[in-house]
């Protein structure tokens, strides 16, 4: 197995890289079709196609797409033990250095700290103060659940059959258009 992906190093035949991998076309359907289907409406009523109000929560779940992409993904090439695998370097603390951490937690320490300056003016008891808070929490969302898929799966896929670079190049044009659906996200009010 490889042990980056939970994938089986054994087979006898060459892989076609004369095109895409079905794996990762399907992950990048998957990822899109998910979150284009939570963010929609959204988009939606922000680009006035709508009179409808959706509830805010749909954002949170469009975060989900690339992490159920490489879930399914690996769940229909490599079964239970590729799942485990990705479950197993998602979640395991002890593979990351402490500077690591202290550069993916920034983000969260520097919304505490903006929080705590702006409390005191009353911004967290105005309208937009929930709006502050509920941002924070779909950010973590969005992190979470996007790296799951991109770096967790997408990346390392892509790295099989190109230099770095060109990889980067290719995941950036699939995060890009992924993001398409959001552009026309508005706050509400």
């Amino acid at each position: 197995m490889h042990a980056s992906d939970g994938r089986s190093s054994g087979s006898a035949r060459t892989p076609d890289r004369t095109g895409p991998p079905r794996d990762v076309v399907m992950y990048v359907v998957i990822a899109y079709v998910v979150t284009w289907l939570a963010v929609a409406p959204l988009a939606a009523a922000g680009l006035g196609a709508t009179d409808t109000s959706p509830p805010l929560w749909l954002h949170a779940f469009g975060a989900a797409g690339p992490a159920v992409g490489a879930a399914v993904v690996f769940w229909r090439t490599g079964g239970r033990t590729a799942v485990a695998d990705l479950w197993r370097r998602t979640t395991d603390v002890r593979r990351i250095h402490g500077v690591w951490w202290l550069l993916a937690l920034s983000p969260v320490v520097l919304a505490v700290v903006v929080l705590a300056v702006v409390a005191p003016f009353g911004a967290i008891r105005s309208p937009r103060g929930p709006m502050l808070l509920a941002g924070v929490g779909v950010s973590l969302a969005y992190g979470i659940f996007e790296e799951i898929g991109w770096r967790g799966f997408l990346l390392p896929r892509l790295q099989d059959r190109h230099t770095a670079i060109t990889s980067a190049g290719w995941g950036l044009l699939v995060w890009g258009g992924w993001h398409v659906a959001q552009f026309g996200l508005r706050p509400p009010g």
